[in-house]
């Protein structure tokens, strides 16, 4: 208690201070309780340390937000790099799409053209396999197309009028390439054109073997003597025919027996006067004892061509045409090769 009523004494005094003015100034003097100056302190020192306190504050929270502004910025920078990232991805699948399109109509117009040159070639199997039937009254059968080719058609139609967008629609576009490229429907469409190609090249051939092979009758008349073993009706001996005689009327046409090229047109001996055509396919006709030959050497004939007349020229004893075929070099029966 004594010592509390001592320090309330000693806040009670006075402190003096005294201002010495110039030299001709009157000294003044300043009398101030110590509690005032003790106040005038403690508030000094409380303002000083608020003061600190906020400047500390306003440092720390600066700094803070500096850092939280370096981590915007640097978001707002790894945002920029993925917006960009996405532009350039989306601007290369926008330019794939169109590269995909564009293959797509390549693929659209390269099996379209394919397709039409396998209808073409159907379409000529059919008619000379037709013609064949009809011509010559036989039954080839007709070849059917493969059924992926309409197929192929459909889907190369939608590749052309495709809009290529991701969806789930992509998928039978992607079947498509997918074929393209293990090469699948090029083997496919190879396969029938080799086919189609084969089927008319083996047509093609046999029409021309027909129109070549010397089985036609070449002059309407009666056979009076046919090959073999005979007796000759001018020198009485046995001798070999090496072909037919068909008797008519003198002047009568002489039709080349199939189609070929004259290799000789003349008189020959006991012939008299004598057309040969080579058919190819290792065939050679005769016809001898003609009146008139109507045709020279190197002349094509076509199959019941009009080359000659009947007469009676060389050895013979009436008018008639002597017919003969040789078959690799050999003379065969005409009447087994003859309609």
């Amino acid at each position: 208690m004594e010592r509390l009523k001592y320090l309330m004494d000693k806040l009670r005094e006075d402190i003096t201070f005294v201002v010495v003015p110039g030299a001709e100034g009157q000294v003044k003097k300043l009398r101030l309780p110590k509690y005032i100056i003790h106040g005038a302190l403690a508030l000094l020192l409380i303002s000083t340390v608020t003061i600190n306190s906020a400047l500390v504050y306003y440092f720390v929270h600066n700094r803070s937000v500096s850092i939280e502004n370096k981590q915007l910025s640097d978001e707002m920078a790894d945002h920029k790099d993925r917006i960009a990232r996405l532009e350039e991805l989306n601007s290369s699948q926008a330019q794939l799409n169109d590269d995909m399109k564009a293959q797509a109509q390549r693929v659209a117009e390269v099996y379209e053209s394919r397709l039409t040159e396998l209808e073409s070639l159907e379409t000529q199997a059919i008619t000379l396999i037709a013609k064949l039937n009809e011509d010559n009254d036989v039954s080839v059968h007709i070849p059917v197309s493969r059924s992926f080719d309409r197929l192929l058609e459909a889907e190369a139609s939608e590749a052309a009028n495709y809009d290529m967008q991701p969806t789930e629609d992509n998928d039978e576009l992607d079947q498509l390439l997918a074929l393209i490229e293990d090469n699948e429907i090029s083997i496919l469409m190879e396969q029938q054109l080799d086919e189609y190609s084969s089927v008319i090249d083996e047509v093609e051939n046999t029409l021309d073997f027909l129109i070549c092979k010397p089985d036609l009758k070449p002059a309407d008349g009666t056979i009076t003597s046919g090959f073999g073993i005979r007796r000759d009706p001018v020198t009485g001996r046995t001798s070999m025919h090496k072909g037919v005689d068909i008797a008519n009327t003198r002047g009568t046409p002489i039709h080349a027996a199939g189609s070929g090229v004259v290799t000789f047109s003349g008189y020959n001996g006991s012939y008299g006067k004598i057309i040969i055509i080579s058919h190819g396919y290792d065939y050679k006709t005769v016809y001898a004892h003609n009146n008139k030959n109507l045709v020279s050497v190197g002349d094509h004939v076509d199959k019941g061509q009009v080359i000659g007349e009947i007469g009676s020229t060389g050895k013979s004893t009436g008018p008639h045409v002597h017919f003969e075929i040789h078959f690799e070099g050999t003379q065969i029966d005409p009447v087994s090769v003859i309609n």
